[in-house]
């Protein structure tokens, strides 16, 4: 069970209280908000998030009005840990990469492993814009691509801080699964290259040939050992159980130990930009 679903449960067992509290039953009190008895026991079982308003009434008809901001609370750390695309996406892609603009930039040691996009952090402005407009196609909204390309540069500032250490893992399929142009493929391609120079940053790629420690279900971003963020198709997880937090950074051990580095790296890369089609 994740941490996320924990929480959930807690919240739903906090529910049950107040309900019982009450003396009504699961379908009496269901009965009392208008709501069928299943969303009720959903709620109280842990296996549906409930929005503000649902709280509110919950609060209102079990005469618990004076909880209301605590559940509200407890609601709001549910929605920060699985934050789905429908609802961040709504005012724009823009709001969105300011939050990790902010995020990147209070961290000290970032690691990510992407397998099988460009990391965001070295993607150059047309292989970002391409990124966009899929994600903008796939869930119909967030048309605001401009803002959201000039705020991914910004976020590369990070690149340079003397401060801030990264390591960023891609495996080959990111380079060689793209939906890009061989032209746009080619400026990335060079723009990873110039980046794996950088002094503060580490940067690997897990070419195919390399047999892989741990089966790379999906990207991730880890946050000075602290929290980790996820993204799926329909959501962000953030993850910030030490225990899980630990197991993340298991793996992102194991992939980058298979990663190419280096002159090795670069040699890598100039041969698959020659290997591109005109």
């Amino acid at each position: 069970m994740s941490s996320f679903d924990r929480a959930r449960e807690s919240l739903g067992r906090r529910l049950r209280e107040l309900r019982e509290q009450t003396g009504l039953n699961g379908k009496q009190f269901a009965e009392a908000l208008g709501w069928q008895a299943t969303k009720v026991s959903r709620l109280e079982n842990g296996q549906r998030t409930p929005s503000r308003s649902d709280i509110t009434a919950w609060a209102e008809a079990a005469d618990a009005v004076a909880v209301t901001d605590e559940l509200l609370t407890l609601t709001a750390a549910l929605d920060e840990m699985y934050a789905t695309w429908k609802r961040q996406l709504k005012a724009g892609f823009g709001p969105r990469q300011r939050k990790s603009l902010e995020a990147e930039g209070q961290t000290r040691f970032l690691r990510g492993f992407q397998c099988s996009v460009v990391p965001g952090l070295v993607q150059t402005p047309d292989y970002a814009r391409r990124v966009f407009e899929h994600n903008s196609a796939l869930h119909g909204f967030a048309q605001d691509i401009d803002d959201a390309v000039d705020i991914r540069m910004r976020r590369q500032q990070v690149l340079y801080e003397s401060r801030q250490r990264l390591h960023l893992v891609m495996t080959e399929g990111a380079l060689r699964h793209t939906t890009v142009t061989p032209h746009v493929m080619r400026a990335q391609l060079d723009r990873i290259i110039s980046v794996s120079t950088l002094a503060n940053v580490v940067l690997g790629v897990i070419p195919f040939d390399r047999q892989l420690p741990v089966l790379p279900l999906h990207g991730f971003m880890i946050y000075d050992e602290q929290t980790v963020r996820v993204e799926t198709v329909t959501a962000e997880l953030t993850v910030a159980d030490p225990a899980e937090v630990q197991l993340y950074l298991k793996i992102f051990k194991a992939l980058a130990d298979a990663a190419l580095y280096g002159k090795d790296l670069r040699t890598h890369l100039i041969e698959l930009q020659a290997g591109l089609a005109d």
